[in-house]
This record gives C-alpha cells, sequence and structure tokens, in this order.
C-alpha cells in the first residue's frame, strides 16, 4: 500500500471513527433523554400510584367507619329485634291468659243462660200455679160470699123472727 492509500485509509477510518463516535454520542444522547422520559413516566406513574393508594386509603378507612356504624346498627337492631321478641312473648302469653279467661267467661255465661232458663221455667211453673191458686181462691172467695150473703138472709130472716117475738108476736 502506498502512503497515500495509507493516508486515504487513515482518514477513511478517521471520518468513520469520528463518524462512528458522532453517532455513538447521538445514540447515548437518545439514551439518555429516553432514560430520562422513562424515569419522568416512572415517576408520573408513581405519583399517580401514589395518589390511588392514598384514594385507596381513605376509601378503605371510610369503609371501615361505614362497617362499624353498620356493626353498630346492627348490633342495636339486634337488641331491639331480641326486646321485640320478648315483648312479643309477653303479649303471646297474655292472650293465652285472656282466651283462658274469655273460656271461663264464656262457660259461667253458658252457666248463667242454663240458670236464666231454669228460673225462667220455674217462673212459668209459679205463673201457673199462681194462676190455679187464683182461680181457687177466686173461686173459694166466690163460695164465701155466696155462703155470706146466704148467712146475711138467714141472719136477717132470725133478726126478723127475734124482733117479731119481741114486739109480741
Amino acid at each position: 500500500m502506498t502512503n497515500e492509500e495509507m493516508e486515504r485509509a487513515i482518514e477513511f477510518l478517521l471520518k468513520s471513527q469520528a463518524n462512528f463516535e458522532a453517532r455513538l454520542e447521538q445514540r447515548e444522547a437518545e439514551w439518555a433523554r429516553r432514560e430520562a422520559e422513562r424515569e419522568a413516566a416512572q415517576a408520573e406513574r408513581d405519583a399517580r400510584l401514589d395518589a390511588r393508594f392514598e384514594q385507596t386509603d381513605r376509601q378503605i378507612a371510610a369503609f371501615a367507619d361505614l362497617q362499624a356504624d353498620l356493626m353498630r346498627v346492627v348490633t342495636r337492631t339486634f337488641g331491639e329485634q331480641a326486646h321485640i321478641n320478648e315483648e312479643h312473648r309477653k303479649f303471646k302469653q297474655s292472650v293465652r291468659a285472656a282466651e283462658k279467661l274469655q273460656e271461663e267467661f264464656n262457660q259461667s255465661v253458658r252457666a248463667a243462660e242454663k240458670l236464666q232458663k231454669e228460673f225462667n221455667e220455674s217462673v212459668r211453673e209459679a205463673s201457673a200455679s199462681q194462676r190455679v191458686f187464683n182461680e181457687a181462691v177466686s173461686a173459694a172467695l166466690t163460695r164465701l160470699a155466696e155462703s155470706q150473703a146466704h148467712t146475711d138472709r138467714r141472719l136477717d130472716a132470725l133478726i126478723d123472727i127475734v124482733r117479731g117475738e119481741r114486739n109480741g108476736g
């Protein structure tokens, strides 16, 4: 190889080396830019994730508060339901006692109705007996009145006789 060819080869190599270094610098700058963009994008994603985590934490805390409130309501509801159940049990006992008293009352009413029927029958019998008695008394009084009228007539006749004999007669 001649000097000139050698120089051209060296020059070619130097240009190639310079081009390679320039491309390498471009690539390094591109890699640095992309790395910076990736880091910025990652930082942005991390910030969004942090915001989502904070929002999720707030939602979980609100859910926990809501769940605690719900548990208090459910616990109070169970307590009130137990009270209602106890009152219902007492009410049913009262109803059963009232039904028993009602049955006893109904039996008393039936007994009273039976006694009332017996009493009414006795009153009818007494009325019938009273009518018979009244008729007998009326007949006896009629006979007594007739007998008394007869006795009065006879007594008047006797008085007339006694007067007549007194008067000389």
